[in-house]
């Protein structure tokens, strides 16, 4: 078996002996998830060989898992099902190593690589571009903590954790409108000035008024944004993305315009608007917008908030899908060769990693070859 290499019989060994540190348990982790479907771990065991893995290495390991905090890093709710899953394959690839059994010299079928060259390329990090009503255009990342701008009643300010904040002192007639954009290979935080969160995606934008003086608390969005909306009955809270609106009191919820609308519900309640149309979120699900239709599921929370969490997250996803994601956070381009593979992938990821790190754990597209070409990811169907 191809996948069964020093590194990871190192950390698996590492694990077993309670010297993973949380970055090494993290990778065994993306690695099982990216094989736990393989039957190539026990297949080619005796039933013996088997019961002799889980017996003894196995009970040590859940015995680690049950006597010791949980890592650090989220994982999926599935968990203590997986960690025991990853104390199994643990248990049988050591029994492979120490026994000397190696399933490439079984005469099996080598498989083609992923990847050709690949250069490597750093993981998105904070930056985002503020425009100003004037036209002025603050580059974020790069101005200094403090204030930076004030507008009527509003002072804008970065914080020490490279945020922007506006405070509202008073109440002015004079509403400026801004815009923040985060790039390509880019990520951001803003706090609106009536006490809103907001987090940005890659490739993302937000316009709003540097205060909210009317009715109404009304922005507009592009990408992807999380909101975590300050609670004021006595002044809705709506955001409109094309031609949709969401509209909310207090409440957490993602949007997602990158290829269709769609809005996720974490917390509380909103209600979705389209030509006339009208439906309410539930927390848990989500509600897509198609032509003028409304149609709501349910939805997997940890896959959906994975891009605020630190992770990319996919079930089922074709490569056209996990290349374009691949593209924003890294801030590459991507071009496809002819007809693409129907393969899919599932898996979770750090978008800590870098990305020739991350196409080297993607082993699961076996008819797909990637490279690179400066900064352009070619992806051909083998």
């Amino acid at each position: 078996m191809d996948d069964i290499n020093g590194r990871i019989l190192s950390l698996i060994e590492k694990f077993e002996q309670g010297r993973a540190t949380d970055e090494e348990i993290q990778e065994l982790d993306v690695w099982f998830r990216l094989h736990e479907s393989n039957p190539d771990i026990t297949d080619h065991l005796t039933k013996e060989q088997q019961l002799q893995a889980q017996s003894g290495l196995l009970m040590r390991i859940n015995s680690r898992i049950d006597l010791e905090e949980r890592p650090s890093f989220p994982l999926r709710k599935a968990a203590p099902l997986l960690w025991a899953k990853l104390a199994v394959a643990a248990s049988v690839l050591l029994v492979i190593a120490v026994g000397g059994w190696f399933f490439l010299g079984r005469n099996q079928p080598v498989k083609q690589a992923l990847a050709g060259h690949i250069e490597d390329f750093a993981p998105g990090s904070n930056k985002a571009i503020l425009t100003l009503e004037n036209g002025e255009h603050i580059i974020l990342d790069q101005a200094k903590t403090g204030a930076i701008a004030s507008q009527g009643n509003a002072v804008i300010s970065k914080t020490n954790e490279g945020n922007v904040v506006y405070m509202q002192r008073g109440k002015s007639e004079a509403v400026a409108m801004n815009t923040l954009t985060t790039p390509y290979g880019g990520l951001y935080r803003l706090t609106l000035a009536d006490g809103t969160e907001v987090w940005l995606n890659a490739a993302s934008s937000i316009k709003y008024p540097s205060s909210f003086n009317g009715s109404v608390r009304e922005v507009e969005i592009s990408g992807e944004v999380y909101m975590e909306v300050a609670q004021n009955s006595r002044q809705p809270f709506r955001v409109k993305a094309g031609s949709h609106t969401v509209e909310v009191l207090g409440t957490h919820f993602n949007i997602n315009t990158y290829d269709s609308i769609k809005t996720t519900l974490l917390e509380g309640a909103v209600a979705l608007t389209s030509a006339g149309r009208r439906k309410l979120l539930q927390p848990g699900e989500q509600g897509l917008f198609i032509g003028n239709a409304i149609h709501l599921n349910k939805v997997d929370l940890d896959e959906v908030m994975a891009w605020k969490n630190g992770f990319f997250d996919f079930t089922d996803a074709g490569i056209q899908t996990v290349m374009q994601e691949f593209a924003r956070w890294y801030n590459l381009d991507v071009v496809f060769d002819g007809p693409q593979t129907k393969e899919t992938f599932t898996g979770r990821i750090p978008r800590s990693w870098s990305f020739a790190r991350v196409i080297k754990s993607m082993e699961t597209f076996k008819s797909t070859h990637i490279t690179t070409q400066g900064r352009r990811i070619m992806v051909k169907q083998q």
